[in-house]
């Protein structure tokens, strides 16, 4: 950076690390990847070193991640976009039925979690 201070997904990064490394994010790993060949350097893909959630720095950075996940991956995600107090079922343009029944299903479990608080 020509400033040499940390971009605002870095800054965030660095304070999602601190509050897992309290513990306040119960329990939980962040791996510190930059990318996904760094994640998953010297091993194959294989479905249990997934992560079960990725943040992403914006939603750019996630479309990139959902495209890698369908069309190289072959994998089934669903997405969320979490901001400003509100979560948002975001599902790609290209989703099928199932996909798009499963990100109702998984608005709906969210729904209520946030009701229960």
């Amino acid at each position: 950076h020509i400033d040499e201070k940390p971009s605002i997904a870095e800054d965030h990064g660095a304070r999602l690390k601190r509050m897992a490394d309290k513990g306040l994010l119960g329990p939980c790993t962040i791996a510190e990847a930059m990318n996904l060949p760094d994640l998953f350097a010297g091993h194959c893909i294989e479905a249990d070193l997934l992560p079960d959630i990725f943040l992403v720095p914006n939603i750019e950075a996630g479309n990139i991640l959902v495209k890698t996940t369908d069309h190289l991956m072959g994998g089934v995600r669903q997405c969320v976009t979490v901001g400003a107090g509100l979560i948002t079922l975001t599902p790609s343009r290209s989703d099928g039925y199932e996909a798009r029944m499963g990100n109702l299903a998984l608005g709906l479990v969210l729904a209520e979690a946030c009701k229960r608080g």
